[in-house]
This record gives structure tokens, sequence and C-alpha cells, in this order.
């Protein structure tokens, strides 16, 4: 029986799991301060890597792993996530912590694959820091899914240690959960220190929130802090560690003199008083938008993303807002001849986002209407929506709360050719952004269907949701013109008041008539010649109805 055991002891000890595996340390145990850069991976022989094991098992199949060198925001250490398999660890050397009272600090970053471009991780991903002082038992330190809408610039987290062990080992451990998402990223690690806390602990988890073209809401993470100090700049500035703003003794704080469509980098510091200041956190870069727009605004969607003021985002519901921006499935489409903006949607995983420029709607109330339509994938054939899929118009007032204007389903049987929808829109705000949001649920429908979208238009309530007067009843010739035109306007019912107006693709007017001899029936010339050419609308209002027709000038 010996020589049977024997072997089975010996194959238990190669293969027998993580708990024999993971305290086969190379390296005694570092007694902190200790700090690892990442400046290679593996750093060093007494780093390791494993290809399997949740944080109940502990690491298995030690000696390989996903995770490997990034350079895209400087050396770190990353993992591509993207599929519904990856459980894998990076594991440090172990240390002896028994003086007690040190704290873990570590740098974490979400770009998109092989990029430095923002994303967000899947739903059911999740990234851990974990210690076991035994090798058998792991407990978990911190982690991160989606809700923290992780940055693409490293972000410092701090955690005290709990453990007072003399060998003590920890494990980042990444997972994606048994949902497929769309999501494709890389979760990066960098500046993996223990140590014992400083009397003035540095900020963390920098952030910014309701940012607009002046301003933006800065925000950090810091228990122990009672004052701040900031430092701020253009994104790329050299910081020179004299504070320019002193004396913050509460957070979130609203910087404003800002630019609009302007990229900052800004840091934060604590000071604690009798215990000094503490190292300055940072940077943290944001970017503001475009300056809020007052209507009349038209956007035809002639090329897609139509400019600087437009956005999308490839993840995120009505509940946590657009996350991850800069891409998303949304196209440019044509329906009819017609340039339009369409989402493709066949499967199960799509929460996609088209993101408007910001809007001063303080003056007046004002209507939003938009031309959808449904057609078969890259085609023009009539089509249905999938059972459980959504395509819905919304709006916040503040970047976080986000409220349903319009919604459609499959039993709005959309049509393959464009229909007109608008609606009132509640709010007055000053900072006012839309969002054309795209899901497809979790049944798998058939269906592989284009969901189109055109002539995005806010203009002041004056009964645009039941226009009277439309496309048959203004005439437009030439067009396309070289600036030089003729609009002929025949009311279908008699009008009290009626005004033309020329509409760039800024929202700027650049022609506006009222008077006229005869409001029975409208023959107004037109010269424009001395504008630009491009694209502009012909905005026709009377006391009854809004309507709005295109206009090329060559």
């Amino acid at each position: 029986m010996k020589k049977i055991y024997l072997p089975l002891l010996l194959l238990a000890l190669f293969f027998g799991g993580p708990s024999m595996l993971s305290k086969a340390q190379p390296c005694a145990p570092f007694t902190p301060y200790f700090s690892e850069p990442f400046n290679t991976f593996l750093p060093n022989v007494c780093w390791n890597e494993a290809d399997a094991g949740s944080i109940q098992t502990g690491p298995s199949s030690l000696g390989t792993g996903p995770w490997g060198a990034g350079t895209a925001i400087g050396n770190t250490v990353k993992i591509n996530l993207y599929t519904t398999t990856r459980s894998d660890w990076v594991l440090s050397p172990a240390f002896d912590l028994s003086a007690g009272g040190y704290e873990l600090l570590i740098d974490v970053a979400v770009t998109n694959w092989l990029s430095s471009a923002p994303d967000a991780m899947g739903s059911d991903d999740t990234v851990r820091v974990a210690y076991t002082e035994n090798g058998t038992t792991w407990n978990t330190l911190m982690y991160w899914t989606v809700q923290d809408n992780l940055p693409n610039n490293l972000i410092t987290y701090s955690v005290p240690i709990p453990s007072t062990g003399s060998n003590v080992q920890f494990g980042i451990l990444a997972t994606d959960g048994p949902i497929n998402d769309l999501e494709d990223y890389d979760f990066h690690i960098d500046n993996f220190i223990i140590q014992t806390p400083p009397a003035c602990p540095a900020p963390t988890a920098l952030s910014t929130t309701a940012i607009t073209a002046t301003s933006a809401d800065l925000t950090w993470t810091d228990p122990s802090g009672t004052q701040w100090d900031i430092e701020w700049g253009p994104s790329g500035f050299t910081p020179t560690g004299t504070p320019m703003i002193t004396g913050v003794i509460s957070y979130p704080y609203t910087l404003s003199g800002l630019s609009s469509t302007t990229a900052y980098d800004y840091y934060v510091r604590s000071d604690c008083g009798a215990s000094g200041v503490s190292i300055w956190s940072g940077p943290y870069t944001f970017t503001t938008p475009c300056a809020a727009f007052t209507p009349a605004y038209l956007e035809t969607f002639a090329t897609f993303v139509p400019n600087t003021c437009w956005d999308e985002a490839n993840t995120g519901n009505i509940l946590t807002g657009p996350l991850s921006p800069g891409s998303s499935p949304w196209a440019s489409g044509s329906v009819g001849g017609n340039p339009s903006v369409r989402i493709n949607l066949y499967n199960t995983s799509h929460s996609d986002w088209i993101l408007s420029p910001q809007f001063d709607l303080s003056a007046t109330s004002y209507e939003l209407s938009l031309d959808v339509a449904v057609t078969t994938y890259l085609g023009s054939l009539p089509d249905v929506m999938g059972a459980d899929d959504t395509v819905r118009v919304v709006y916040t007032e503040d970047g976080i709360t986000w409220n349903n204007l319009m919604m459609w389903t499959v039993s709005d049987n959309l049509p393959n050719t464009l229909t007109t929808y608008s609606t009132p829109i509640p709010s007055t705000g000053t900072h006012v952004q839309f969002g054309i949001l795209a899901t497809d649920g979790p049944v798998d429908n058939p269906e592989d269907y284009d969901f189109h979208v055109d002539n995005f238009q806010i203009l002041p309530a004056t009964g645009l949701a039941n226009q009277l007067i439309t496309q048959h009843d203004v005439n437009i010739f030439p067009n396309p013109n070289n600036g030089q035109f003729t609009v002929v306007i025949n009311p279908p019912v008699p009008v009290k008041q009626l005004s033309i107006q020329v509409v760039n693709l800024q929202g700027q007017v650049v022609f506006e008539q009222s008077a006229f001899d005869s409001l029975s029936a409208i023959h107004e010339t037109i010269d424009l010649s001395n504008q630009a050419p491009g694209i502009y609308f012909v905005v026709v209002t009377t006391d009854r109805s809004t309507s709005s027709h295109k206009l090329v000038i060559r």
C-alpha cells in the first residue's frame, strides 16, 4: 500500500491544488515599505501568475495566464477581458506584516483593447485584490465592476490591510462572468505599494461630475483630510507643486472659468493641519463639452458623428447613464436617399447611445422632433423590431439622472420610410443633454434590422407636434443652389403670422423675414451668396405650426 500512497502523495504535491502551489514562494517574505512599478511583467521571480482558480479555490495552473505588459497608458500590467471564461491571477511575493498597520495602494484604469481610448467593464466582470495568510483561504480587499466607471487614466485606490501575518500573499483576480457582453477592453494595474500610512494620506479615486462648457465638479475620496489644495491647467501642463486653489473645505468642488471643448488636468492634495500636507494625487483628465446651444436647432446626420459636440457610448442603461464614451455600433446610414444614423440590432447585447450637445432651454417651452424608420440590415425593405428591443429618447439636466421622453418597440410597427415623432420637453434647464439609447433585450429574436434616426430638431413649442405646414406646402427652388433661391409657401389654412428663417448646422439664424404683403401665398427671393457652402434649413413658423426644409448651398 505504501507504494501506492507515495506516488499519489507526490501527484498531490505537484497537482494538488491552489493551497500548496500558492505557498511555494521562491523569495523570502518582504517587510514593507514595498513598491512595484511594473516596468516589466513578470517583474521578477518573486511574482507569479495563474490561469485558473476562483476566490473560493485560490489560484491554480501557475506559471501562465493572459495577464501581460501594457504600454498604451504607460508601463502597466493588463488583461484583455472580452469573453466569458477568464479567471486569471497576478500573484505577489509574500510579505511579513507582523508589525501591523499597513495599507495597500494600487493604480487601475480601463481602456479599449490595445488602445488608450476609454471603455467600460462588462456587466458581470470583476477585478479584485485579495490576500491569503495560509495559501488556502483568500479574502477580498477591494474590487471593481462596471459601476465604478473607471477612466482611461490610472486612478489610485488604497485600503487598510487587516492582516498581521508573517507570510501574507496578495493576488489580483480578473473574472468575466457568464454574460458575453460586447465590451472588449483592457484592465490595467500599476504601482502596487504596501506602506505604513503617511501622517497625511493623499486623496484617491479622483473624478469629475456635472461637466459643462465652463465648469466641472471635481471630486475625490479622502476620509482623513480636512482641507484640500488644487492645481489645474490644460491637459499635459507641468504642475509646479504650488496650489492654485487652497483651503477647499468640501467636495465636490466646482471649478469654473473653463473653456468649451478643452481637455484639462487637475491635481489635489490633502491639508491635514498639524500633520502637514499629503503628496499630490493626479492628474485626472476631463474634457469640457461644447457651449450649450439655444434652439432653434436641427441636426440632419449628414455625417456621424456630426461634429465634436456630439458623442456616442457603447454601454450603460437609463439608470447608469452612458458609459464608455467615444465609440459605439451607431453608424451612418440612409433611408430613401436621405442620410441617417443607424444601429444594427440582431443579438442580445446592445445598449448603445447617441449623445447630443447640451441645450439652454430656459427661455421658453420647447419641443423635440426626430424621424425614425426600421429597415432590413443594410437594406431598404421593411422589417420589424425584436420582441424585447427598445429605442428611446432620454434627457438629463445634471449628467446623472436620465429621464424618458419617447420610446419605440415592436408594437409601434415602424415603416421603412422616415416618420416624424415629436414631444414637448418638460425641462427648462440651462445644460440639458439628450440621448438616443438602443437596447436589445435578453431574448435573441431572429430579427436582424437597422433602426434609423434622422432630423433631430428642437424648436419653440408652437405646435410642432401637430404640424400643419408640410413639405408639400413649401417649395424651394433651385435647390441645391449658389446661395440665391426662392421660397414659395402656400399655407393650407389661414394663418395670422408667418416667418421664414434660414438656420445653419450650428443652429445660427443667417436669414429672417416676417413682413409679407400677404399671408395667403408667400413668394420670397433670398440671397445668401455671402454664406459658406453647406447644408442649411429653411424654418417656416406660423401661429399654428413650424416646419423645417433642407437647403443646400454649393
